[in-house]
């Protein structure tokens, strides 16, 4: 059960209103791309896939004009 910060009567509130903000934030910790919640950042809209934040710092850094900076 989440811990929110202002509880919806553990889940009556989001049976309301058809959405836990809570759970779809769980379901991305759990890698869950299709009902995860993701924030992007002002530059969302050039995304082409969606990796971890493991992997696109190694695909940075792997960059070799990023080499010995």
């Amino acid at each position: 059960m989440s811990q929110c910060l202002t509880p919806c009567g553990h889940g009556k509130g989001a049976a309301e209103v058809g959405y836990c903000i809570a759970d779809r934030l769980a379901d991305a910790w759990n890698g869950d791309r299709e009902s995860g919640l993701f924030f992007s950042g002002s530059n969302g809209a050039r995304l082409k896939d969606m990796m971890s934040v493991h992997d696109l710092i190694e695909e940075l850094t792997q960059d070799p004009g990023l080499q010995g900076r």
